[in-house]
Parts: structure tokens; C-alpha cells; sequence
């Protein structure tokens, strides 16, 4: 059974398994989620990813695929959320998704809402409230 992503038009809610091209993007609240900022020319996309699925499969290596071909030809990717649940649970297909992606820096997050938008060219992160 896949592991199925949904593209939203709204870039600053971004659910669980959706994806969005914005200016700005952010996420619903993380629990257990990663969030997947990069840039392309002025515009981001803002990736949700969960460990399972709504339709009950488990990220996999096959979904890692797929987020790295919704990520061609993207640069100054960011992995921003509970990246350390999930090295604890889901060890091989995290690593084997940060490899597809490059090893992009990743920044492990308390719960909380996340996203990002271009300031003068560059990612700024936005966290709980604030951009940093």
C-alpha cells in the first residue's frame, strides 16, 4: 500500500502528508512529524511527513523516493521536526530519506508549528510564533 502525498493550495497549513509551493509555508502542529522546507527561484515547498500514513502504511524507503523527486531541482534543503523520534523509530528509511535529500541539515524540535519563508533570498525559519 503506498504511502500517498497530496498537494494543498494553502502553504501556510499544511497537513499531515500534503505538500504546498508558496512564499511562505508552514505546517499544522508536529507531534511526531518532519517538515521538509527547500527553495526553488522565489518560491518554497513546505513537505509534512508522519510515520504512519492515514491509510496505516509506515514511511518506507519508496515514500523516500518520492519526496526526493518532489525535491528535484529544489536547493538549501531543511528537515525541521522530531528528527530524533524518528531515528529512534524509524532508523533505516530516515537515514536512507536524508541520503536521497543529500544529508541536509536537520534541526530536532520540541512539538510545535514550523514552516519557513524567503528573506532576502534565504530560508528563514519560522517556530512556535517567531521567525528566526
Amino acid at each position: 500500500m503506498p504511502y500517498p502525498l497530496t498537494q494543498t493550495s494553502n502553504g501556510t497549513s499544511i497537513a499531515e502528508q500534503e505538500y504546498a509551493y508558496a512564499t511562505e509555508v508552514r505546517f499544522t502542529k508536529f507531534t511526531s512529524c518532519l517538515g521538509i522546507i527547500a527553495k526553488q527561484g522565489s518560491n518554497l515547498i513546505g513537505i509534512h511527513l508522519v510515520i504512519v500514513s492515514n491509510q496505516e502504511t509506515v514511511f518506507d524507503n519508496k515514500a523516500a523516493d518520492d519526496v526526493a523527486a518532489l525535491l528535484s531541482g529544489y536547493e538549501n534543503i531543511t528537515v525541521i521536526g522530531k528528527t530524533g523520534f524518528w531515528l529512534d523509530n524509524l532508523e533505516a528509511p530516515y537515514k536512507y530519506l536524508l541520503s536521497r535529500l543529500g544529508n541536509p541539515p536537520t534541526i530536532n524540535v520540541e512539538d510545535g508549528i514550523y514552516g519557513g519563508k524567503l528573506n532576502e533570498g534565504k530560508i528563514q525559519l519560522y517556530q512556535n510564533g517567531s521567525y528566526i
